[in-house]
């Protein structure tokens, strides 16, 4: 689906999505007024969401404001059921390190972008990278649901890459590619 106003858009591990970058309307020029764009992101059973926001330009409003704003902002909600409160909501010309890169360790996340009637030339909206990841990477070898094809080489070199500027994904990289030993079925210590 494009993106134009009140976009919906699922991004599902069951129908293959992995990795990718979404951007909000126009970017980097300023995106419509009005604008609502969702994305459902969903991972397999007791997988992981990973958002890294490359960019993220609203309008000038502090961080810490940005609960109680009704201007542009993104909403992060743990699960599909958007009708609660968010679980977290980002706003302002910057985010702090901390919240640039999210983990997300749940099997439905949506992230909820709303504009306001008023937009001027520096608000140029997001750029965020995501990685859909399983929580048990040996379970590839599991018998159970459709067979994935999919190399844990692609996601982390993709992992590595978004994240080159941040050192979380060390300690990640060694589990997301040990499991490969396992997948012959021989143990390669014991040739």
């Amino acid at each position: 689906s494009k993106d134009l106003n009140g976009v919906r858009k699922e991004i599902d591990w069951n129908n293959g999505a992995r990795f990718g970058q979404l951007r909000s309307p126009n970017f980097p020029d300023r995106y419509p007024v009005n604008t609502q764009q969702q994305f459902i992101f969903k991972a397999p059973a007791g997988g992981e969401v990973d958002i890294y926001f490359s960019a993220f330009r609203l309008d000038p409003r502090s961080v810490s404001d940005c609960r109680d704003h009704t201007g542009d902002r993104v909403e992060v909600y743990m699960g599909s059921n958007v009708s609660e409160n968010p679980w977290l909501v980002l706003c302002g010309t910057s985010l702090p390190a901390m919240l640039r890169h999210l983990k997300l360790k749940t099997e439905a996340t949506v992230i909820s972008f709303k504009a306001d009637n008023l937009t001027n030339d520096v608000e140029q909206g997001f750029i965020l990278d995501y990685v859909i990841r399983q929580g048990n990477i040996p379970s590839l070898t599991d018998n159970t649901g459709p067979k994935k094809s999919w190399s844990n080489d692609d996601e982390t070199a993709y992992a590595l890459q978004v994240t080159s500027n941040d050192a979380v994904f060390e300690p990640t990289r060694e589990n997301i590619i040990k499991p490969k030993l396992r997948l012959s079925g021989k143990s390669i210590i014991n040739r």
